[in-house]
Order: structure tokens, then C-alpha cells, then sequence
């Protein structure tokens, strides 16, 4: 419907939208030339908050690296893909792999076990946004790896290329409205500033060793607030309150500088040659050899299965 009432946009989405291929994002200063599609983009909101509203659905912001992702670039992967005799090799069937634009490095990415079914599972109850760290191009790259058809995430994406270099996530940046309508799933509770929205999930190691491949993007990881336990339930309202000396105001951290920003760029780009040269995942499976005669590679994570159920009882009678 077209309701502009008080409680039709109440749940206002302030998600990126592509407008002609221009991302925009609230609170941020853009040309005046594009002021028009600023409005565009308004509109598309309104929209947006209805349709949820209309069918009840909450909108579920879902980070990708370590928490439905793992990537990696160390060449040892692809090998492992291709050798069927190698004790990797049965670990290797969810892996899909891209070159991004300009670069011919090549992005191994590891799907969490059961991703699809969760995926399919929840967006019969989430709208779902991808908000991640990673730039446009590798965000792109990996929705097209996980929602070939885009009926899942469509447009929905939020990368550091439109979030102003963040070093802080934000949800009343998107959801500037009503944040009760919102749920976020993320491996860092840190950069969420201890939301109580948040659904936090156990980080997602396949590739061991390697880490966040984009962490360099993000704060250092803070001490976790003695409310916060590690399981998947979101975490309580007093987690906001006792994380707050783990953090300063969050606008104080919201922008970084381009210097800081290229410095960043720098270190990312040494971490990614360093996988290439140094090969990890081959130095690791050389020292396991020597003791044990197992896989570095081992495809049993069950944590989408546990946020699967975590997320229906919580939320599934909203």
C-alpha cells in the first residue's frame, strides 16, 4: 500500500540503494547534481518500510566474513580443489572461487555448511542486507557466489565503499526509524557497539590461521563485556551498557581519514601477497603432518544449524 501513516514508516530503511548505480547512504554529504536521486532514494525507503510492515517481516543485517563466509587467497586452496588424491581435497566441495576487477588474484571462498538452507529458511521471516567490510567489488563477488539469482539479498548491500570508511557498524545509520524491526548477525559484537540486537555467532575458521580477510578494516577486536557469552542467542539489553567502556561515542568513531584509509589499503594488500607467497595453509598442513596424518581442512561446522533455531524461537512469533 501507499500508507504514509506514523506507523507505515516507522521501520524507515536507510539501507543503500542503487539508484543508477549510485549508493547512498543517510547522513552523508553528496554533489548536489545527484540531489534528485537523493530523494529517489527516499522514496524507495518509504517503500521499503511498508513492505516490511505489510508482511511482518524483520529486517536481518548479515555480515559475511567469518559469519556465512571464510575467504582466503593462499594458492594452496585451488590445489587442494583440484587434487582429488589430496587428504583436503573431500573438505573442498563448498568453495567458490573469483577474480576481481583489475587483479588477478584469485578469492577462495568457503560457504558455511548449511548456508543455503539457512538462507532459504530465513528470508521466509528476514529481509536480508549484506553490511560488510570488504569493498563493493568483493561484496558483489561474493553475493554473486551465494545468491547466484539475487533473490535473496537483490540490492542489499552495504560495503566500506558506501559506508564512509566506517570503522564503527551502525544500525540506526540504516534503520535511522525504529531499530526494534532490525536483528543483526555478526561474528564481532565490537563493532556493533554490543547491540542488543545482536545475534552473535561463533567466527567461522574453516580456513585456519588466515582470520578476517578485511579485518584490517575494522577496530581492533575489544575485550567482550562479561555480559556477552558465547552462544547464539541475542545478546541481552545490558550488553550495551556494559560494553560501553570497551568503546568511545560511536561517532567520534565513525569516519576514517583517507590517510588512515590508504594505510589500510597498504597493510590488506601485504596480508593478501603474503598468503600467496608464504602459502599458511600449506606450512600448517606440513607441521600437522609431521605429528598427525589429518586434514588442515575439516567441513564440520554446525553454527547455521544453531543460529537457524536461535533465530525462530526468538524472533519467528514477531
Amino acid at each position: 500500500g501507499n500508507s504514509n501513516t506514523e506507523e507505515g514508516s516507522r521501520a524507515n530503511i536507510n539501507m543503500s540503494h542503487n539508484v543508477h548505480g549510485l549508493m547512498f547512504v543517510q547522513g552523508y554529504s553528496f554533489h548536489s547534481s545527484i540531489f534528485a536521486l537523493l530523494q529517489e532514494a527516499e522514496r524507495l525507503e518509504q517503500e521499503n518500510a511498508a513492505r516490511l510492515l505489510e508482511t511482518r517481516r524483520l529486517s536481518l543485517i548479515v555480515d559475511l566474513d567469518q559469519t556465512i563466509i571464510h575467504a582466503a587467497c593462499d594458492p594452496t586452496v585451488g590445489e587442494w580443489m583440484n587434487d582429488k588424491n589430496s587428504k583436503n581435497h573431500p573438505a573442498t566441495k563448498d568453495i567458490k572461487q573469483f577474480v576481481l576487477p583489475g587483479s588477478p588474484l584469485v578469492y577462495y571462498i568457503k560457504l558455511r555448511p548449511k548456508l543455503q538452507e539457512f538462507l532459504k529458511e530465513v528470508t521466509k521471516q528476514y529481509e536480508l542486507h549484506i553490511y560488510t567490510m570488504g569493498t563493493r567489488n568483493y561484496a558483489e563477488a561474493v553475493a554473486n557466489k551465494i545468491d547466484p539469482d539475487r533473490t535473496i539479498f537483490r540490492e542489499r548491500i552495504l560495503s566500506r565503499d558506501e559506508s564512509g570508511s566506517l570503522t564503527q557498524k551502525n544500525i540506526q545509520r540504516l534503520f535511522p526509524c525504529d531499530t526494534s524491526m532490525v536483528v543483526v548477525m555478526d561474528d564481532r559484537s565490537d563493532v556493533w557497539n554490543w547491540s542488543p540486537n545482536l545475534i552473535k555467532v561463533k567466527p567461522y575458521d574453516f580456513f585456519v590461521g588466515i582470520g578476517d580477510i578485511n579485518s584490517v578494516f575494522l577496530p581492533k577486536r575489544e575485550p567482550i563485556p562479561k555480559s556477552e557469552t558465547p552462544n547464539d542467542q541475542p545478546q541481552p539489553k545490558d550488553a550495551v551498557s556494559n560494553g560501553k567502556e570497551s568503546t568511545e561515542e560511536p561517532e567520534e568513531l565513525d569516519q576514517v581519514d583517507p590517510e588512515t584509509l590508504a594505510k589500510q589499503q597498504q597493510e590488506q594488500d601485504a596480508m593478501v601477497e603474503q598468503q600467496q607467497n608464504a602459502r599458511p595453509l600449506q606450512q600448517k598442513q606440513n607441521e600437522m603432518s609431521l605429528s598427525q596424518n589429518q586434514p588442515v581442512l575439516v567441513d564440520n561446522d554446525e553454527e547455521l544449524d544453531k543460529i537457524l533455531e536461535a533465530s525462530i524461537d526468538t524472533f519467528g512469533d514477531l
